[in-house]
């Protein structure tokens, strides 16, 4: 009887150093695993919003990259991607951290 492999996925990371007003992709591919794959992304454990201004770019079955353009102060939080099939689920998760977010007042 045949069996199916759950999904991996290739560990990704965020530089240490985001700066606000840069352009940055983050990107999720599963390594290993039998399709159909679904692949979904999270920000700080809540569906990224379909309707928001960070854009999802799905490469194919097995990819997908988060792309912000530019990155602004409220896309500071945790983003983990889910990738499932019917053998099981895997999810690798970064924080990003903005630097440039304080303003001086005077």
């Amino acid at each position: 009887m045949p069996f199916s492999v759950r999904p991996v996925i290739e560990p990704f990371h965020l530089p240490p150093s985001v700066q606000m007003g840069q352009r940055l992709s983050i990107t999720c591919t599963v390594v290993k695993g039998d399709p159909p794959i679904s692949l979904r992304w999270l920000r700080d454990e809540r569906d990224l919003p379909k309707d928001g201004d960070v854009r999802i770019h799905n490469l194919a079955d097995y990819s997908s990259t988060l792309l912000f353009d530019p990155v602004k102060p409220e896309h500071r939080a945790n983003y983990t991607c889910v990738a499932s099939n019917e053998a099981g689920s895997e999810r690798h998760s970064a924080a990003m951290v903005i630097h440039g977010m304080h303003t001086t007042t005077t």
